[in-house]
């Protein structure tokens, strides 16, 4: 039987995936389906992971409280690694219909009440599998609930999660706030690099690390050009022969 980081490494090999007809719809409603508001993918997402790659012990449902209520309810602040959880984006706490599920992949409830997920049919239009950061103090209602798990291979502690949240949020890459406050500190790093001048003498320079990347970035896309120039050039002089 699966672990919670076997489940954690599987959902986080589809992040990317999107739109309606996809694997996860196809294989739980077995045909392809193209309506985004009939067929949510969200739990489908879910049961693929754990029901048709892991093989574990609960029924693959379309429901997303289908899916969590298979598993064992806990406590907010007993959130970790692993755990379903539902969304109610209106902030109801009925769950036996839920709005969304995901699987938590960190969790620091305890503290800046901040976890992260994997979920599927996420992002807006037909939804991708996206990993996703949720604030349980916010305006949704939030319910966590256990998997079946095989428990005897140990998983992650609440510590090592709450470590990995410290590390996600101050050293991961955000395509909103582009550098972390740490990932600041790394891109204003300074660099030395040498050039040769007009004269063939070498001469040191300081940059910071940030600026030196978008030069080779830039370098790069430019020898790209040339390539498919020069390319182009032979592949026309080759059908003049």
């Amino acid at each position: 039987m699966a672990t919670a980081r076997q489940y954690i490494e599987t959902a986080a090999r589809y992040i990317g995936i999107g739109g309606t007809d996809n694997i996860f719809n196809t294989w739980i409603w077995g045909q392809h389906v193209y309506d985004p508001n009939t067929y949510p993918w969200c739990a489908a997402f879910q049961s693929y992971v754990g029901v048709h790659d892991l093989g574990m012990p609960f029924n693959p449902s379309a429901s997303a409280a289908g899916v969590a209520w298979q598993g064992t309810r806990v406590a907010d602040s007993e959130a970790r690694a692993g755990d379903w959880v539902l969304f109610n984006w209106d902030g109801r706490q009925d769950f036996g219909w839920a709005d969304h599920i995901g699987v938590v992949e960190w969790s620091d409830i305890g503290g800046s009440g901040l976890f992260g997920t994997i979920e599927g049919n996420t992002g807006g239009g037909e939804g991708a599998v996206m990993r996703c950061t949720r604030n349980n103090n916010a305006g949704y209602a939030t319910a966590f609930f256990r998997p079946p798990y095989d428990e005897s291979e140990e998983d992650m502690t609440p510590e090592q999660s709450s470590q990995l949240a410290f590390i996600y949020q101050h050293l991961c890459w955000d395509e909103k706030t582009h550098y972390s406050d740490m990932g600041n500190l790394v891109a204003e790093m300074p660099v030395s690099y040498p050039t040769l001048d007009a004269k063939g003498k070498k001469k040191d320079h300081t940059a910071p690390l940030a600026a030196r990347i978008g030069y080779i970035d830039q370098r790069m896309h430019a020898i790209e050009a040339n390539q498919a120039a020069i390319i182009k050039k032979l592949d026309a002089m080759a059908k003049k022969l």
